[in-house]
């Protein structure tokens, strides 16, 4: 599903979402790999951050910088019909440099990528399987697209999932990121 996704994107100019390089066959699983996700993009860094106490967003200025260079991310595949339906900072790359004493991070934010399209849903393909996700764990979720997890899993049908994708989805997991690294 995410390889197919991704693979979509590519040929559709999504400059912010990861490109594929193709997929490694294991035993047990298959795994996506990926280009422009490598050591120099950043990932885990703003949980990172929070869990040390640590602010990398030292003005609200750079919150809005990072919001508006999410806000161009989704844009362009909610433009291609696609709702990335994980959205949160783990699933961010950043460009991310140590910067002076009293700013502790500086962001390239025009090289943010998008990553793990595993529960994404695309418009012009509907989902043919039910999303294997806990949605009580979903706190970054709203409401509505959380009961339509939990209706897709106790009918096995993932219809109700494509009704509820809407950008709003993704909208919401960006406000609810934003709220844990906003300056207060």
């Amino acid at each position: 599903h995410e390889h197919l996704l991704l693979t979509l994107l590519a040929h559709r100019d999504a400059k912010h979402v990861v490109q594929v390089a193709g997929l490694q066959v294991h035993a047990e699983s298959v795994e996506v790999v990926t280009v422009d996700a490598g050591l120099d993009l950043q990932r885990h860094w703003l949980d990172l951050a929070a869990s040390q106490g640590t602010q990398l967003l030292m003005h609200q200025a750079d919150a809005l910088k990072l919001a508006r260079a999410c806000l161009k991310a989704l844009q362009a595949i909610h433009a291609l019909g696609l709702m990335h339906g994980d959205f949160k900072s783990d699933n961010l790359c950043i460009k991310a440099c140590a910067a002076e004493p009293q700013s502790p991070i500086w962001m390239d934010l025009d090289s943010l990528r998008l990553i793990d399209f595993a529960y994404a849903v695309y418009r012009e393909q509907p989902l043919k399987f039910v999303l294997p996700i806990d949605p009580d764990r979903l706190d970054y979720m709203p409401d509505q697209y959380r009961s339509a997890i939990r209706s897709a899993q106790a009918n096995g049908d993932p219809s109700s999932i494509s009704r509820a994708a809407c950008a709003q989805v993704d909208l919401y997991g960006l406000w609810h990121m934003l709220t844990k690294v906003v300056p207060a």
